[in-house]
């Protein structure tokens, strides 16, 4: 694995940590909408990651 490639993998995985806290912060508040856009942007998120990774 190129540095590169690393350097991107872990920009989506901090893309991911903050991603976290956005949802968790839709859920307590209850904002279904940006609950459910949230938690599709992280499985989108994941798929790059996973692309990236094989």
């Amino acid at each position: 694995m190129e540095k590169q490639e690393l350097e991107f993998i872990t920009q989506l995985i901090n893309v991911l940590k903050e991603s976290e806290l956005k949802l968790e912060e839709f859920y307590k508040n209850k904002d279904s909408q940006k609950f459910n856009e949230m938690k599709r942007f992280i499985l989108k998120v994941q798929k790059e990651i996973n692309g990236e990774l094989k």
